[in-house]
Parts: C-alpha cells; sequence; structure tokens
C-alpha cells in the first residue's frame, strides 16, 4: 500500500522535497515489500515499540515529580525491533547539525543505559539504527496521506521528512536496501473458489460477481450473488443491456440465506451456480421475472418498470491469469463466455466473448467509500483491470493490472478516472488511466446496467454500471465493464 500512498505524497508535496530526499523515497518504496521480508529474516532482538516515539508525544516532570518522562500516545505499539523507536527518535527530535554533532555520544549513552549485561554491544545499536532509520521516512509518507491536512502538519511532515531522509544518507543505510524487485502477482488457489465460513460481523458478506460483452450483437450483462450472513439474506443482481435495447434488471435484496451458497430459489427465481473446474471454468444458469426499462436511470429513482421473463445459461473459461489483490480476500479472473440469454422471446448465443468474474468474502461495506471498478479486454489480448478507491481523508488508492496475451501481469499503483456524470445519476464519456504501463484511453458507454443500494441505516448509494468501449491513446479497441459506487452522502 505505500506505492499509491507515495503518489500521492508527491502529488502534494513534491515540490517541497529536494533531490537527494526524492531519491531516498523512491528507493524505499521500490524495495519496500522485500526490505520489510529480508529485516523479518534477521535475528534482531524483539521488543515493544511504541510506534510514533517523539518529542511530542513525552511529557517531562518538574524537578522533584515522582516521574521524570512519561510517554504518552500508545496506539501505534507493536512488537518489533526496539531499536525502531531509538531511529525514529534521532532522526526527528534533533535538526541534522546537532543530531550529527552528539550522535556518537547519544548511542553510547543509550548502550551505557542498558547496564552492564546488556545483550546488545554499541556496535549493534549502532546498526540497528541503520536499518531502522528507514520507519520515519515512512511514517512522513504514510501519516501524512492518512489525517486531516493542515498547514502545521504539512510543515511537521516535511521536517520530518528532511530529517529522516538526511538520517538514512549520513549513517549510508540505501547500502542496507535490497534491490528493488517487483513482488510476483499473487494468484488464488483452487481452494478459494469454494464458498468461505463468515465471521460475525454485520456487514460480513461473499460474492460472485460475472459480466459479459457481445460487442457484435450490441448486448452485454453481468450477474451477482451476495451472501449477507449476519443478516440471514441474499442480493441477486441479474442485468443486460445494450446500445438499442432497454435494460433488463432482476433485482431482490431479501433472498432468505440458502443452505446451499450454490443455489438460490424464490417465487420469481431460480438460480444455480458453480466454479466445476476451480480456476478454469464458472457456470451461471438462471431463470427469472425480471423488470424492463426504456430508460435504465429509473432503476436509480426505484421506479418500477415491466415485467419481462428472462434465463441466462451461460459458462466462463478463463482467459488469462487469475489475478487475487494483497489488500482484501478477493481475486479477479478474465475469461471468454459462451452460452445463450433469453429476454421473453428473443434469444441470444454468445461464443467465446469478453467477460469477467471475480470472488469476493470478508467485510463489506458498500457506504464508507466512492470507488471505480473496471475489466476491459482489447482485441490484442491484453486484459485491463482497475480500481480506484476513494476514502474520505485518504488520498486515492489504485489497484488492478495490465496482463498481454502471454498472461505476464503488470501490477497497477495508480488509476485515473475523471468522473462525469449526467443529472440522472448515469455516466458519460471518460478518460481512464493505468500506471505503470502508461495506458491511457477514451471511454464511450454503450449499455447502462445501474443499481441503487441501500444500507441497513438507510445509507444510499447509487451503483452505476455501465458496458463500454475503449479507444486506448496507442491505437487499440476493446469492450468491457466499468463501475462507479457513489455514496449520495457525499455527492450532496
Amino acid at each position: 500500500m505505500i506505492a499509491p500512498l507515495y503518489a500521492g505524497f508527491l502529488d502534494r508535496y513534491g515540490d517541497q522535497i529536494a533531490p537527494s530526499h526524492r531519491m531516498v523515497c523512491e528507493r524505499l518504496v521500490g524495495a519496500f515489500d522485500a526490505y520489510q521480508a529480508a529485516e523479518a529474516q534477521r535475528n534482531a532482538i524483539q521488543g515493544l515499540v511504541h510506534g510514533d516515539y517523539r518529542l511530542d508525544n513525552m511529557l517531562f516532570g518538574a524537578e522533584g515529580a515522582d516521574r521524570a518522562l512519561t510517554v504518552v500516545d500508545w496506539q501505534t505499539v507493536s512488537w518489533g525491533p526496539p531499536l525502531t523507536d531509538l531511529a525514529y527518535f534521532l532522526g526527528c527530535a534533533l535538526p541534522a547539525e546537532d543530531r550529527r554533532a552528539h550522535y556518537d555520544a547519544l548511542l553510547r549513552a543509550y548502550h551505557e543505559a542498558l547496564g552492564p549485561q546488556a545483550p546488545i554491544t554499541l556496535a549493534d545499536i549502532a546498526e540497528g539504527v541503520r536499518r531502522q532509520a528507514f520507519f520515519g521516512v515512512m511514517m512522513a509518507i504514510v501519516s501524512s496521506m492518512l489525517v486531516e491536512r493542515t498547514e502545521r502538519g504539512d510543515q511537521m511532515f516535511m521536517t520530518m521528512l528532511q530529517r529522516h531522509c538526511d538520517h538514512v544518507l549520513d549513517t549510508d543505510a540505501l547500502a542496507t536496501l535490497p534491490n528493488a524487485v517487483a513482488p510476483e502477482p499473487l494468484r488464488p488457489s483452487e481452494d478459494d473458489e469454494l464458498a468461505h465460513a463468515p465471521t460475525d460481523e454485520p456487514l460480513w458478506s461473499e460474492s460472485w460477481y460475472a459480466d459479459f460483452v457481445d460487442a457484435a450483437q450490441g448486448f452485454g450483462g453481468w450477474f451477482r450473488i451476495g451472501l449477507v450472513a449476519n443478516q440471514r439474506a441474499a442480493w441477486v443482481q441479474v442485468l443486460l443491456c445494450g446500445p438499442d435495447l432497454p435494460t433488463v434488471a432482476v433485482l431482490d435484496y431479501e433472498v432468505p440465506l440458502p443452505e446451499d451458497p450454490w443455489v438460490l430459489s424464490t417465487d420469481a427465481l431460480e438460480i444455480a451456480h458453480s466454479a466445476d473446474v476451480p480456476l478454469r471454468t464458472y457456470r451461471v444458469d438462471v431463470r427469472a421475472r425480471g423488470q424492463s426499462y426504456a430508460d435504465p436511470s429509473a432503476i436509480l429513482r426505484g421506479e418500477p418498470g415491466t415485467p419481462v421473463d428472462m434465463t441466462m445459461n451461460l459458462v466462463w473459461a478463463t482467459d488469462g491469469a487469475p489475478y487475487k489483490y494483497r489488500v482484501t480476500t478477493r481475486y479477479e479472473i478474465p475469461c471468454t463466455v459462451t452460452g445463450t440469454v433469453t429476454v421473453n422471446d428473443k434469444f441470444y448465443r454468445m461464443d467465446s466473448v469478453a467477460g469477467q468474474r471475480d470472488h469476493s468474502w470478508g467485510v463489506r461495506d458498500w457506504w464508507s467509500m466512492d470507488w471505480m471498478w473496471s475489466a476491459l479486454h482489447l482485441g490484442d489480448g491484453t486484459h485491463l483491470h482497475g480500481l480506484d478507491i476513494n476514502i474520505p481523508n485518504v488520498p486515492p488508492v489504485g489497484i488492478g493490472y495490465i496482463q498481454d496475451s502471454d498472461r505476464n501481469v503488470t501490477e497497477l499503483h495508480t488509476v485515473t478516472n475523471p468522473r462525469s456524470f449526467g443529472a440522472n445519476g448515469l455516466p458519460l464519456k471518460m478518460t481512464l488511466g493505468l500506471d505503470p504501463g502508461g495506458l491511457t484511453g477514451e471511454v464511450d458507454i454503450r449499455g447502462h446496467a445501474p443499481v441503487l443500494l441501500t444500507g441497513p441505516e438507510g445509507q444510499v448509494s447509487e451503483f452505476a454500471r455501465a458496458w463500454v468501449s475503449i479507444d486506448t491513446a496507442d491505437g487499440r479497441t476493446g469492450v468491457g465493464w466499468m463501475e462507479w459506487n457513489r455514496n449520495l452522502a457525499r455527492q450532496t
């Protein structure tokens, strides 16, 4: 997560960062995962770590006080290398000139205070502080992006960054960093395809999602089942649409939680789904009574449509590298889709058209953040997946991949999508940017399939979804689905 936070940090403070300090930051961010792994493997002494050990969190007693020093603000306490606190204190408590002048004496005083039976030598302390000097750099980046911005805060974080980067440079700590190596993308296991035992949080849920686009027929759709175990309910969402077609929606948020997570049935719908060959094929069979909308924005207004019967019998076959998220329990799989869909007496047959599926489980609060999600498939076999998360008072977080036709995956750090919506809540033509990879494209909306999500406490989110075409700046074209979760309380 430090890479997207650093991108926001640069956007905010980049013109205030000295070149040598920027070099320290970029070396650390590039090697961060390898650095943490290497430190975890060292047989360094472990102990209690305060985690924010600076002068602001120390209260000094007056002469004769029962306690000469009280350390406060312990919410970041952890177990780890205890020299982390010493490195952090030395890095930020003193201006660089004063630290340099008294550095050796301060380390010696620390060692002497440990007593004659100290388990580490003075040289051990110096080396441990050197290796932990990066902690202050990380804190300056991460903390500044997670708190409300103020003028005083900006000054403090810039001072922290300058002092900690100088500490890194003065101790030649950069020489201890591993080479920057992009970690291998994570891959889900076959067991991940199974249903999962819920924990006790009210908003814990497990969902299976799948979509398709048949550009030649001008027809697309998406399907989602969400099991909200602790509310004893299931969500069903099946939507179909196209450029010259009404939007068909099967929506039910009060289906009784099924005993078998792979089969749902009510008077109005019958659904079966299965990952027949784990990570390779996924099948969905639906028979349902839904609503047809000439104006898809009516769904966002809670208006009824015209009754319609529909069926879906589709198989998603994996057509790329399954991709598991690092930050949450979820994975995405690019696919081709084959099978049939009917809407009343209209029959559609799909043969290896573009599609995507995902599987997610854990606490899912749809009303705590906004996001843009995309899964696009280019004509040259490239698959794109980008997620842009917007949490209040936190810089945007980008997640996803660009994978080529040989399944080589480049993980994304930045996903940009300047939003544009009509007065009816539906998305308009917009752009998409993915980095690393430098891919940009113009997105054209081809069919709308939105839903309105109401939370247990009355929260409302407009969940705009659309199948789209994309024209990239380098001349490629493709299709796929995008979604924009927008909480109404934050739009007004």
